[in-house]
């Protein structure tokens, strides 16, 4: 038992002090050991002793610190400037030194921190150099202690002495200064999308006008985006033509920067310079130039003694999803491995028409029903086949009774 800071001495008769009692309980004891206690009075009390008066452990007197902190490690930061130096014990936060007594010597020269204070945190001074280091560069650090404190040392008061050519990591990262350029560009079906890819990340939230890009094309002349913001998406700009290229014609792409923000730039704040003549690939389709099915829908019929058929209608839009009337489309339903067909069938002025399955083989077992081919005066596209509903892909539709 016993309050927080009484004397624990050894239970026999010489009664040899241990500690000063720190917390306790009927089966342990926690103490602060009593050479440790000495040690700490011996530096605050006064300067330079090497004992208290009077007291002793086991008949030694404490020893006081007298070991000055030292060099352990250092490093440069990303940034170039902010140097991080590590001794080998706790210092005095309260005595920082100006980063001016430090010098960081690199290929590049000498460079001292700046005057403001350090940062003293445990064992860790941090400070700032007064210019950046480049990247890649050895470098070295140097220490000079001022004549008066503040100056680096340890809660006893010893004082670092001055180094110099101690090695430190130069993590330094070269600042970016490349602006963005154009990489690619083209120009979507509907002849007024145009996709821009430049060879970097650009900032999203710079985004121009698309009328600071101009498209010329050897039918159309030249052509401007609209006033509307691009979007920016990671490397690529996206604007709309204030009027639509026409199928088959070359284009060039040309980008003129405002006069202020917004405009094409990196995160660093790295502008895009004009640039004109970047050749872009034209992909514009001339309305009604090509034809595709837009739509596949099937309806099943039960017939008697378990019987059934189907119907599928079918949609055939042009390039620019208009109806196309007077197309044949041939068709073959499937089931089981047996087949049915081909039938056709010719879209009205909906652009729709209807193929009849008849009644199927199996009474059991579902069906498939397969666009074989669209016939007219326009070019079938196979590839741009598609369903808005999504109940097929727009060349094949499943069936069931």
């Amino acid at each position: 038992g016993g309050d927080s800071g009484s004397l624990v001495v050894t239970a026999n008769e010489s009664a040899n002090p241990v500690g000063l009692l720190f917390a306790g309980s009927s089966t342990s004891t926690i103490v602060n050991r009593i050479d440790l206690v000495f040690s700490q009075l011996a530096s605050n009390v006064c300067d330079g002793c090497t004992a208290v008066v009077g007291l002793s452990v086991d008949g030694k007197a404490p020893v006081a610190d007298t070991t000055a902190p030292s060099f352990s490690s250092g490093s440069v930061a990303a940034d170039g400037t902010t140097v991080t130096v590590t001794f080998d014990e706790e210092l005095l936060a309260a005595s920082p030194p100006p980063g001016s007594a430090f010098v960081v010597t690199s290929s590049s020269g000498e460079v001292s921190g700046t005057a403001a204070a350090v940062s003293i945190s445990g064992p860790v001074v941090t400070f700032t150099l007064s210019s950046a280091l480049e990247e890649g560069e050895t470098a070295t650090l140097a220490y000079t202690p001022p004549a008066s404190d503040p100056r680096i040392q340890d809660a006893a008061g010893n004082l670092t002495a001055s180094f110099s050519g101690e090695a430190v990591a130069n993590n330094t990262v070269a600042p970016d200064t490349t602006a963005p350029s154009f990489s690619s560009g083209s120009i979507a079906a509907d002849g007024t999308t145009v996709r821009v890819t430049f060879d970097e990340e650009l900032a999203a939230s710079a985004a121009p006008p698309g009328s600071a890009f101009e498209v010329t094309g050897t039918v159309s002349g030249s052509v401007f985006g609209t006033t509307d913001a691009v979007l920016i998406s990671g490397t690529v700009v996206i604007f709309t033509l204030s009027s639509a290229l026409e199928e088959g014609e070359t284009a060039t792409l040309a980008y003129t920067p405002p006069a202020s923000d917004p405009r094409i730039q990196d995160a660093a704040g790295n502008l895009t310079a004009s640039f004109s003549g970047e050749a872009v690939a034209n992909n514009t389709v001339a309305a009604g130039s090509t034809m595709h099915v837009g739509d596949l829908d099937g309806v099943s019929t039960k017939l008697q003694r378990g019987a059934w058929s189907a119907e599928v209608t079918i949609t055939v839009h042009d390039a620019a999803e208009a109806a196309v009337s007077g197309a044949t489309v041939t068709g073959t339903f499937t089931q089981n491995g047996d087949t049915i067909g081909p039938r056709s069938c010719t879209t009205g002025d909906a652009g729709t028409c209807t193929i009849d399955s008849g009644k199927f083989p199996n009474n059991s077992g579902n069906a498939t029903f397969t666009v074989d081919s669209v016939t007219h005066t326009l070019n079938y596209d196979l590839g741009a086949n598609h369903d808005p509903d999504g109940d097929s892909d727009g060349t094949t539709i499943d069936l069931s009774k």
